[in-house]
């Protein structure tokens, strides 16, 4: 038998519509048009919750606790999937990929477990907390934006363009054919990039002096471009390249094995940019995080990076 508490209150915005709450504690799934809207959702540990063939979510709040699951499948529609604030110590997984395009609309995310989100025209608009687990966009084309947050988790980008606004954190970051703008990235910003795919490239800008970045398989068509604050010159030593500006510099982790002959290094006064003229060497780093489409639950993660 099914489990679950309903508790009707008054939303503060309107003194005549109602929003529910869904405490879940076993397994229920609902179609997209029963469900009332808004509505708070909790799912507890041992509960599942899916929302079935929908167009609209429209929530105020989702909160899944250790063990809990949420999962949203649309129909082949267009739609939007609007949560105002999200914290997640299980996994969520909405579904987009037989829809048109979706809309996700994401307020003050606080991520602890697994958050997916796949479709096909995504547009994803999320304000970020925290990460400390692991967060997929998997797109086929979209636009993804995100603002704020710490990311000491992983984050993977699959087929996606994104821009990233104050970002924060020394996580792991795994780029698959995906173009991603890191725009007045904090202090402690220095992530770990993983480049996948045929073509993944990274924009950093306003920001970023004094930065230590680690890149996983670099070279080919990947490249990463950071702000020009006066390019003097570079250097690769001990796999690290090695950027000097006139008051700072930027350093790279790429590993060993790269013919240094082969390292195109541009600037122009605005922005200098760094790619590598052959295939990812032997002795490249590997390791960090991955883009995998998780659509359950999987096993417990972490990543390590290793150098050659």
């Amino acid at each position: 038998m099914v489990k679950f508490s309903v508790l009707a209150t008054v939303a503060l915005f309107s003194t005549t519509t109602l929003a529910t709450t869904y405490d879940v504690f076993a397994s229920l799934t609902l179609p997209d048009d029963a469900l009332p809207q808004p509505v708070d959702v909790i799912i507890e540990t041992a509960g599942d919750f899916t929302v079935d063939g929908g167009t609209i979510f429209d929530a105020t709040s989702l909160t899944v606790k250790p063990g809990g699951q949420f999962y949203y499948r649309a129909g082949n529609g267009a739609g939007t999937i609007e949560v105002d604030s999200t914290v997640n110590n299980g996994f969520i997984f909405y579904d987009a990929s037989q829809a048109l395009a979706f809309d996700f609309p994401l307020g003050n995310v606080q991520n602890n477990g697994e958050l997916v989100i796949q479709g096909q025209l995504l547009s994803v608009e999320m304000e970020l907390q925290s990460n400390v687990g692991q967060l997929t966009f998997w797109g086929s084309q979209g636009y993804t934006t995100v603002t704020d947050g710490t990311n000491s988790g992983n984050i993977c980008y699959y087929d996606l363009e994104v821009v990233h606004t104050n970002p924060d954190g020394s996580g792991c970051i795994a780029l698959s054919d995906t173009e991603a703008y890191f725009e007045q990235p904090q202090s402690n910003f220095n992530p770990t990039f993983v480049f996948e795919g045929t073509s993944s490239d990274v924009f950093i800008s306003e920001g970023g002096q004094g930065a230590q970045y680690t890149l996983v398989q670099f070279g080919g068509e990947h490249g990463i471009e950071i702000p020009d604050g006066g390019f003097t010159g570079y250097t690769y030593e001990s796999g690290i390249v090695t950027f000097q500006f006139s008051d700072y510099q930027v350093t790279f982790d790429i590993g060993y094995g790269y013919d240094e002959t082969l390292l195109e290094i541009q600037n122009d006064g605005t922005d200098a940019w760094m790619q590598y003229g052959g295939a990812v060497p032997a002795g490249a780093n590997t390791g960090g995080c991955s883009c995998v489409l998780n659509t359950y639950p999987p096993p417990p993660f972490s990543y390590s990076v290793n150098h050659a």
